[in-house]
């Protein structure tokens, strides 16, 4: 969700002229990214939910925080190339 939150005020702050710029690509970037963390950790909550409820030991979701990871470094990387160069 913060993900989503800081990718709105980042859209909402660098929006000119309701055009679209790097850095509002990067807020709606972050917004996306934001929404699929979401709806996977959603999922990922009902899912351990149901093993703990059967007695199991929920999986680690090693994937998922690998791509969470590659994710936020990359959309980092970004903003910093998009910032230097505007």
């Amino acid at each position: 969700m913060s993900w989503a939150g800081a990718g709105a005020v980042v859209t909402r702050y660098f929006a000119e002229d309701g055009g679209l710029r790097p850095r509002t690509a990067t807020g709606a970037l972050m917004v996306l990214i934001g929404a699929l963390m979401w709806l996977d950790g959603s999922r990922r909550y009902h899912a351990a939910d149901a093993a703990i409820r059967r007695g199991e030991r929920p999986q680690l979701p090693t994937r998922t925080i690998h791509s969470v990871w590659l994710a936020t470094v990359v959309v980092t990387g970004v903003a910093i190339a998009v910032e230097l160069t505007a």
